[in-house]
């Protein structure tokens, strides 16, 4: 592969504006004013957030890219220096970016993205038949062969246009002669002009083909995606995007706005198309790629094919860096701004070959390289995949020495994520050399469908928030070790796209025997490597072949690599191959698996068959673990029986001292000893859980999911932290008291409509999704299927039915109705009783509808909105609430209100009336302590907690716990009774979650006092 990245440039590590702690996605969602965002930010800094990417998202009511919209930025960005914030800029509305906001595609309609795709004509089809192919442009059309190679016959001269879709209908010319007497004559047209070719005759052992140029993102947001192989498509986004945010805001650059975010941009549809291809193509590979465009399709027969699609997707790769990558870099340095975001795909190199080529040459485009995930998964053996963008980001982030490596983490991870579970997936990404984070994402207000566009929040509104400031506090303290660090690895592990690269169109399909082989031992062999704790990074082809060789192994940028893997794969360039051997004669080791591959791509784009590879050919697909810990350099040598569990990162600090960060992905704690080196030892510096340093190694016992830093220093004495001597139950009995109103959420619903079958919904659905009764004048295309946006609904009538039980609840709660849980005109029903006039959603504000319930009664109650629906798109898009001082049982019928209890449970708040509460409760106990006792160090330790808690002992605070252990050090105990507080903050998960019963919160299970050795 040529290098699109090999000119990238030197980073220069300068990390002034890098904020630490989470830089999280702020997504303006709603119709909120500026004063209101105001008081977000002001909420957001005050939780200990000290930067904010500003990204129009789904919901926005703030005309994009107006007057209006860069004057909000503007405001926005002068309240964040005014608070002491970093507010990067998000360039498109909402992704991916190259777009601004569909407008690229309106102005310029040449620049929407097309790709290629095969089409074959009817079975049925016999020759001398009019073949119509399509509405869109066939760009070659011809005989090609099924089962064994040879030659083709073009036929695009033979296609034309035709039109055969006829009507007819009475007329008269009062259309044309409106003052003279009418004629009456009927008329007919043939309308639908698509591509059409006359059916040959097919010859044994051939097919017809024509490969048509089909727009891409069609079922987007904006009904089109933009063509970033197109030389004008930058260009024309940055005067539509750029320039207008530079005149508002630009004189914050590189100041307040640190960069700016860019988001999922790369060449669109799997086989792009751009207009300049064909000559392009000839041009860098000396042939016409038209006659050849088959062979991207279906089996491969001949090394042609391959050479098709390697040629292609190396094409590809190269242009896109070169007219919109380079174009937007050179714009950012030019205006001291960094380049962030990530292109994606980065984890599965088969979407990553058919979607992008290969992105490791891409990150280097960016100042500071950046991926993405988007579950709520470390990489450990369920899941392994994921580690590879990270690994990848933080490779070239330390091979170019950029400024950092960043993810945008955690979107689509659900509501039921806990801070627990998001700081462990953080220090997973550290480890493998992640060292900012866009957090997906803060929500400036939650509004009831809006709620599941790409959950969950991190910010404010939820109860989450204070772990989510804990973890951003614990990120800053680590970071103060990590940043401008130089990691300590020594082995390299070739990214090798090549063999991806002959994946068909359309991408890998199960059953590919070859390419699922590759993809399992890629997987396997970097899941190997960090169980074994070695010192690994990727290295890309391209940097492998540009790096220098010397005695102590291969210098990619500022890394050196003493021994070089080379996963399982049936193809390798000419170039790495030449380059490893060099390698080996100046003694670095080289590995090939899986036997090595069996063909070359040469110099010129040949492929030939591989020469006597240099190094060590093993036939293994993927290595062991213990394979890895013999043969290849660990970053520390770790014992235990789960110690694979463990992944690290080693890396020299600023003070030129040896630090280990380490993380255990599992979700089961464990202990592991860290062998000291040279009579010099791993002292905790941040750590979860106790430890033991002795002079032959630091004994740790890790939480799940726990993270520490270690750093190396000379053995003095055994010492030991955080470990449990002794330990009692409290003595106290907690009294709880919920802190704000509780919830009964109203998902499940009847729906019923005149004349048609009543459906029961686990959660409510608008007209169109229940009913298909509907008239369709306009419909979009999406993954839930074709969306009427405009519509007619033939029957107005539309209800949705809630049911409750009352036992002993006398108070008056209130309906709560999001600003945009609804859309319509309908009127609210309590036990048949009218409860005010017509409403209208969606509200024009972010504040909800609360509806006082007055007519609540013993037994059975009935909630109904009956809307008058117009369009298919009115009806209940979310849940509803009941807001109040009572009690929920989840009966097995309805739920019941009932009296306030307080009576939280040991096994979470769920069965102690609570189970669609999202707040905070706290727990109030006495402890009385000996004379005895006082003599001793004690902290207070939980079973289990959901989500964080804050802990007060006498009105003085020992801190938030968001993470195991649940422990708090408390302060010197005197001898006698001491007030304990406890403040406990559960998720989101109870009142947004969709699809599971409840989920435990708030305090769970046992508590000890414990005395600390």
């Amino acid at each position: 592969m040529d290098a699109p990245g090999a000119d990238g440039w030197e980073g220069d590590g300068d990390m002034k504006n890098l904020t630490r702690g989470l830089m999280p996605f702020w997504l303006m969602n709603d119709a909120s004013t500026v004063a209101e965002k105001i008081r977000y930010m002001r909420a957001c800094r005050k939780g200990g957030i000290r930067s904010l990417v500003l990204h129009c998202r789904a919901g926005n009511l703030i005309p994009y890219a107006s007057a209006e919209w860069f004057a909000m930025i503007r405001d926005l960005v002068n309240e964040g220096r005014r608070l002491g914030m970093t507010t990067w800029l998000y360039d498109e509305d909402p992704y991916p970016s190259g777009a601004a906001g569909g407008m690229v595609m309106e102005q310029r309609p040449d620049l929407a993205a097309r790709y290629i795709q095969r089409q074959t004509p009817p079975a049925t089809l016999k020759p001398g038949q009019l073949w119509f192919i399509g509405r869109h442009r066939v760009v070659w059309a011809g005989l090609v062969p099924v089962t064994r190679p040879g030659p083709t016959q073009d036929l695009t001269g033979m296609v034309g246009s035709v039109r055969a879709d006829w009507f007819m209908k009475r007329w008269d010319s009062r259309y044309y002669y409106p003052t003279a007497p009418f004629v009456d004559c009927p008329r007919g047209d043939a309308i639908n002009q698509q591509y059409t070719l006359r059916m040959p005759l097919v010859p044994q052992g051939m097919e017809l083909v024509a490969l048509t140029l089909e727009p891409a993102g069609s079922e987007g947001s904006w009904g089109a995606l933009p063509d970033l192989l197109h030389p004008d498509t930058f260009p024309v986004f940055r005067q539509l995007s750029l320039d207008l945010y530079e005149g508002y805001v630009g004189r914050h650059y590189g100041r307040t706005i640190p960069g700016i975010f860019t988001d999922e941009a790369k060449p669109h549809g799997g086989t792009p198309w751009t207009g300049e291809m064909p000559a392009g193509f000839k041009h860098r590979y000396g042939y016409d790629l038209l006659p050849r465009l088959y062979q991207l399709f279906g089996e491969a027969l001949s090394d042609d094919y391959l050479k098709t699609r390697m040629d292609y997707r190396r094409w590809i790769t190269g242009r896109f860096v070169d007219v919109f990558l380079r174009p937007y870099r050179r714009y950012c340095e030019d205006r001291k701004l960094l380049l962030v975001g990530h292109m994606s795909p980065e984890d599965d190199p088969c979407q990553e070959a058919v979607t992008i080529g290969s992105v490791m040459p891409i990150m280097k485009y960016l100042s500071c390289p950046g991926t993405d995930l988007i579950v709520p998964l470390t990489g450990d053996a369920r899941a392994p995949a994921l580690n590879f963008g990270s690994l990848k980001a933080g490779s070239v982030r330390a091979q170019l020495g950029a400024p950092a490596a960043t993810s945008e983490s955690l979107g689509c991870s659900d509501w039921n994520i806990t801070t627990w579970k998001a700081r462990q997936i953080y220090a997973w990404q550290m480890v493998l050399g992640i060292d900012r984070f866009f957090t997906h994402g803060f929500w400036n207000s939650n509004e009831g469908v809006a709620n599941y566009e790409a959950p969950p929040e991190f910010g404010p509104y939820n109860s989450i928030f204070r772990g989510t400031g804990e973890t951003s506090r614990w990120m800053g303290t680590v970071q103060q070790f990590t940043d401008a660090a130089v990691d300590q690895t020594r082995v390299g592990l070739l990214n090798n796209l090549l063999p991806f690269w002959t994946i068909p169109a359309g991408g890998w399909q199960a059953g590919a025997e070859t390419t699922d082989r590759q993809r399992h031992a890629l997987e396997q062999t970097l899941l190997a490597c960090l169980q074994a704790q070695a010192a690994v990074q990727m290295v890309d082809e391209q940097d492998l072949v540009h790096g220098g060789v010397g005695a102590r192994g291969i210098t990619v940028g500022r890394c050196r690599y003493a021994t070089l893997l080379v996963p399982a794969a049936t193809h390798v360039a000419q170039a790495v191959v030449e380059k490893l051997k060099q390698a080996v004669a100046r003694g670095t080791s080289v590995y090939w698996l899986g036997g090595g591959p069996k063909q070359m791509v040469t110099h010129d784009y040949r492929l030939v068959k591989c020469p006597a590879l240099p190094g060590t050919v093993l036939r293994v697909q993927q290595p062991s673990p213990e394979w890895c810990r013999r043969h290849l350099e660990t970053h520390v040598t770790l014992t235990g029986v789960q110690r694979g569990e463990c992944y690290v990162r080693r890396f020299i600090g600023r003070d030129g001292r040896a630090y280990v960060l380490a993380c255990n992905v599992g979700d089961v704690a464990h202990t592991v000893v860290i062998s000291g080196e040279k009579q010099r030892v791993w002292s905790p510096v941040e750590v979860d859980g106790s430890v033991t340093v002795r002079g032959t190694g630091t004994a740790w016992s890790v939480p799940a999911g726990g993270a520490g830093l270690f750093r190396l220093d000379a053995f003095t004495r055994d010492r030991v932290t955080g470990r449990v001597m002794a330990r009692r139950r409290i003595k106290g009995l907690p009294a709880f008291r919920r802190l704000g109103p509780n919830l009964l959420r109203l998902c499940r619903t009847e729906v019923r409509s005149r004349g048609q079958r009543p459906h029961v919904l686990a959660e409510p659905y608008p007209y169109w999704q229940v009913y298909s009764n509907f008239k369709a004048q306009r419909i979009l295309p999406q993954y839930v299927g074709d969306v009427p946006v405009e519509s007619k609904a033939l029957n107005p009538d539309l209800r949705y039915g809630f049911e409750f039980d009352v036992r002993g609840y006398r108070g008056t709660p209130v309906l709560v109705l999001d600003p945009r849980c609804a859309r319509g005109t309908f009127r609210i029903w309590c036990n048949g009783r009218a409860v005010g006039g017509m409403r209208r959603f969606p509200l024009d504000n972010i504040r909800a509808l609360r509806v006082p319930l007055a007519w609540l009664r013993h037994g059975r109650n009935v909630i109904e909105l009956r809307f008058e629906v117009e369009s298919a798109m009115e009806g209940l898009l979310s849940q509803l609430y009941v807001e109040g001082d009572f009690t929920v049982r989840l009966g097995r019928v309805r739920p019941v209100l009932e009296p306030r209890q307080d009576c939280d449970s040991r096994a979470g708040w769920q069965a102690g009336g609570m189970p669609h509460y999202m707040g905070a409760g706290v727990y109030a106990w006495t402890e009385t302590i000996s004379g005895v006792e006082a003599k001793s160090d004690w902290a207070l330790e939980l079973e289990h907690l959901v989500d964080n808690a804050e802990l007060t002992v006498d009105g003085r605070s020992c801190g938030v716990r968001a993470w195991m252990p649940w422990r708090w050090t408390l302060p010197a105990l005197r001898e006698g009774e001491h007030r304990f507080r406890l403040h406990v903050y559960g998720s989101a998960a109870n009142k947004h979650m969709l699809g599971s019963g409840p989920v435990a919160q708030g305090w769970i299970g046992k508590a000890w006092l414990c005395r600390m050795g």
